[in-house]
């Protein structure tokens, strides 16, 4: 697109994000991750939904990984994808 990097602060990405999401008509909640193993990761899922949704894999969790891949989470600089 031609535009510069994003320059601003944590907070003034917090507010940017807040601002289109309510206009948007939606809520969000922001919150650090931390470290690995700290609780707010919890709330991160491990697996890719896809097809998972569906009722059958309600007594068999996790699902075959052909079904739902799984998401490791790794504390490094620059992400990747291997998929």
């Amino acid at each position: 697109l031609g535009l510069p990097k994003w320059t601003g602060s944590l907070e003034e990405n917090t507010r940017t994000l807040r601002a289109a999401a309510a206009f948007l008509g939606c809520r969000i909640g922001i919150s650090e991750l931390g470290a690995a193993g700290s609780e707010a990761r919890k709330l991160v899922n491990s697996y890719q939904r896809r097809d998972a949704n569906s009722d059958k894999y309600i007594d068999k969790w996790p699902p075959p990984l052909s079904i739902a891949p799984r998401q490791d989470q790794e504390d490094i600089d620059e992400g990747y994808y291997d998929g």
